[in-house]
C-alpha cells in the first residue's frame, strides 16, 4: 500500500488551508489564518501560525499544532486516514489515489484516459 500519510504530508500546507478556504495573511515566512480546533476558546480569528519551512501550525490561543493532517481533520471532522485521502485526493498534487488503492486491493487498475488533443 502506498504510504498515504507520507504523501499527505508532503502537500505544502498554505496549498491545503487554501484549499479549506481558509483565509490566510503572510508575514515574512509566516502565515496566518484562523484556528481550525472546534472546541478553541473565545474568537478563533487570525490566531492559528502556519510554518511552510516545516511544514506545520500551531495557535497561539489554544495551543493546537500539527501538520496538514491534523489541521484538516479538525476543520472537517474525519479521522487522520480519511483526512490524509481527502488531501490526497482534493488537493491534486500527486497522481491519482485509486489506481494505487486498487492495485494494492489486487483489483485491476483502472487505465489512464488519454488526454485528448
Amino acid at each position: 500500500m502506498a504510504d498515504v500519510f507520507g504523501d499527505a504530508r508532503w502537500h505544502p500546507i498554505l496549498w491545503v488551508v487554501s484549499m479549506l478556504s481558509f483565509p490566510i495573511d503572510r508575514y515574512n515566512q509566516l502565515g496566518v489564518t484562523c484556528c481550525p480546533n472546534p472546541k478553541h476558546e473565545g474568537q478563533p480569528r487570525m490566531t492559528c501560525l502556519i510554518f511552510p519551512r516545516k511544514n506545520r501550525w500551531r495557535c497561539t490561543k489554544c495551543h493546537a499544532w500539527g501538520d496538514p493532517i491534523d489541521f484538516v481533520s479538525l476543520v472537517l471532522y474525519r479521522n487522520k486516514l480519511e483526512s490524509a485521502r481527502w488531501i490526497i485526493r482534493n488537493c491534486r498534487l500527486l497522481p491519482e489515489w485509486e489506481r494505487f488503492e486498487q492495485e494494492y486491493r489486487g483489483l485491476p487498475a483502472k487505465k489512464p484516459v488519454p488526454a485528448s488533443k
